[in-house]
């Protein structure tokens, strides 16, 4: 997957290792029904920020993975602090931030709202979980590319 290795960079500046996992013997290369370049734009998101949020010698983990014929799951996992109760029922809206990530001067605030907009344009869907004792899960589920469809197929329908 080639968001990963567009993040690798961050990940040693940040002192995080990234640790792609396939669970299902196929890899990472599951082709979704979409713009191959929006889906790697929101993966990379998603990953630059489970990287901004993991402590230093940590890592995170991405997977990926079918969901029955018709789906692929993504998942980017890290051991950072969790999302903020306070927070969470707006986490996917333009501009929220963590009072201590906006206080620290980090990011817009636009990521995760960029990230969910890719997904619902390709008619997916991304959520979250805490994990305990720390971390969280971003889940991001999109429609698998079904054999014998062109690229053309595969991308959104432009309205005009």
């Amino acid at each position: 997957m080639e968001a990963v290795a567009h993040c690798e960079k961050l990940a040693h500046q940040h002192h995080v290792s990234l640790l792609p996992l396939a669970s299902d013997g196929a890899g990472l290369d599951h082709e979704v029904a979409g713009d191959p370049m929006l889906v790697q734009v929101m993966v990379e998101g998603l990953i630059r920020n489970a990287i901004r949020f993991s402590p230093n010698g940590d890592r995170v983990e991405i997977s990926v993975s079918p969901d029955g014929d018709r789906h692929v799951l993504i998942r980017v996992r890290d051991s950072g602090p969790g999302i903020p109760a306070e927070i969470r029922a707006t986490l996917f809206e333009r501009f929220v931030q963590a009072a201590s990530e906006s206080q620290r001067g980090r990011g817009t605030g636009l990521g995760l709202s960029i990230a969910q907009g890719i997904a619902e344009l390709h008619g997916g869907l991304i959520t979250f979980e805490n994990q305990t004792p720390r971390g969280c899960v971003f889940t991001v589920r999109l429609p698998r590319a079904q054999p014998g469809t062109s690229l053309a197929d595969r991308l959104p329908a432009q309205s005009t």
